[in-house]
C-alpha cells in the first residue's frame, strides 16, 4: 500500500513547526532538524517532542497527539552525546 503524505506540526519547548511526511515520528524527526536549523544552539527543547496532525493542531485537540522522548530522536539523528544527556535527566527525574 502506497504510504500518503499527510500534514503534522511538531513541537517542543517553545517551538512549532509545519512538516509535511509519511508518519509522525518520521515528522518529528524532520521538525527537530529544522528547529536545529532554525535556531542553531538557542534551539530549546523539552524532554518530549510532540506530534500533531495538523488540523488537531489548528483545532487544540491533542487527543491523538504523539509524543516521542528527545533522547531517542537525537539518538536517531545521530547526535549521541545529545540523547545520552537526555536520557540521563529523564532517568533523574
Amino acid at each position: 500500500m502506497k504510504e500518503v503524505v499527510k500534514n503534522y506540526v511538531v513541537s517542543s519547548a517553545g517551538w512549532e513547526v509545519s512538516i509535511d511526511d509519511l508518519n509522525p515520528y518520521s515528522a518529528a524527526l524532520s521538525g527537530v532538524l529544522h528547529s536545529l536549523n532554525k535556531f542553531g544552539k538557542n534551539t530549546l527543547i523539552s524532554t518530549t517532542v510532540m506530534v500533531q496532525k495538523e488540523k488537531d493542531f489548528l483545532s487544540d485537540n491533542i487527543t491523538d497527539a504523539d509524543f516521542y522522548a528527545s533522547h531517542r530522536i537525537f539518538n536517531d539523528l545521530g547526535f549521541k552525546d545529545l540523547s545520552k544527556y537526555f536520557k540521563q535527566i529523564c532517568n533523574e527525574s
